[in-house]
């Protein structure tokens, strides 16, 4: 599924899709890209009957659980930026590929 959408997504320049190194397999229980105009881009496949979410809006250095750390906004600017821009497409066993290719036209279409 995962090949799929790096298939029907790529060579678009306003997402990011996810690398896989050589010496590791992804397991892909998330298929989490990152995208320009993000909130936009959600409100824009909830309107078009895509299911898509966030999952990590929160950078690490800056949940509750690390504060004791003493990091503030502005020392990872990387890790901000990413969490701003992550989005989750729909990803599970019975997804089928008409399915990945009509998320990915909606992708395409809004950044048209």
């Amino acid at each position: 599924i995962a090949q799929w959408y790096e298939r029907e997504l790529s060579g678009i320049k306003q997402i990011i899709l996810p690398e896989e190194m050589e010496y590791a397999h992804h397991i892909y229980h998330l298929y989490s890209i990152r995208a320009q105009r993000r909130d936009d881009l959600l409100k824009f496949l909830e309107q078009n009957g895509v299911e898509a979410g966030t999952h990590y809006p929160i950078p690490v250095h800056m949940q509750e659980t690390y504060k004791h750390l003493g990091k503030k906004r502005g020392d990872f600017p990387e890790a901000e930026k990413a969490a701003a821009e992550q989005i989750s497409l729909p990803i599970y066993p019975g997804l089928k590929e008409s399915d990945v290719k009509y998320v990915a036209e909606q992708v395409k279409k809004f950044y048209k």
